[in-house]
């Protein structure tokens, strides 16, 4: 009996072994790295950008100090009203920046192994067949700029799904996607203090 409980002890380990491919890797890695991946319907979607002080407590005895900060995030259109009262005076929420990244390598060794349903992997392969590093530079539709007043901003997007990953980790970030492949406001870009990063992952219809 001692025998067979060593042997199946040794199966079961053999198993978690083979179970540890880098699709196993890749799901501890996104949950210590970025957020959730999911998918995301687009319609209606903006990427707005605002200036606004923000206020935050630093030292053990919990001293405020406020700065100037710029973020770009995606949001809806039919928001906006929302956005200029909740960034119109001195905001204590920390703030969010998205960057839109469209990198095959990223996404091959990185994005794809987290999805294990077909249907899921399928959407993602099909915009990589089809498409090469340069389909979405035109993304942000920078032509027809929408200004609501000296600090706040904002663009339509073109596109209609994408994948989304919250609270990305901006410096590992940096480390694994050239920021040749980023598409983003780089004169309104914070990644300080208290900032969230999100990554959108634009999708092929």
């Amino acid at each position: 009996m001692d025998r067979l409980k060593k042997v199946l002890i040794l199966l079961l380990l053999l198993f978690l072994v083979l179970c540890t491919t880098k699709n196993g890797i890749s799901q501890v890695m996104h949950i210590e790295y970025m957020g959730r991946p999911f998918f995301s319907s687009m319609d209606y979607r903006i990427y707005m950008c605002v200036q606004y002080s923000f206020a935050y407590y630093y030292s053990i005895r919990y001293k405020r100090a406020e700065r100037e900060v710029c973020n770009c995030f995606h949001g809806i259109s039919y928001g906006v009203s929302g956005y200029v009262r909740s960034h119109s005076s001195t905001v204590s929420s920390s703030g969010e920046n998205t960057i839109i990244i469209w990198d095959t390598s990223f996404i091959k060794d990185y994005v794809l192994p987290l999805f294990r349903k077909i249907e899921d992997r399928k959407r993602i392969i099909l915009t990589l067949e089809n498409s090469n590093d340069s389909t979405f530079k035109n993304i942000i539709d920078y032509d027809n700029k929408v200004i609501i007043n000296d600090k706040m901003y904002y663009y339509p997007m073109n596109i209609r799904t994408c994948l989304l990953f919250l609270n990305t980790d901006y410096e590992w970030l940096k480390k694994v996607v050239p920021q040749s492949s980023w598409i983003y406001q780089p004169d309104c870009f914070d990644a300080g203090e208290m900032m969230r990063i999100n990554v959108l992952i634009p999708l092929l219809n």
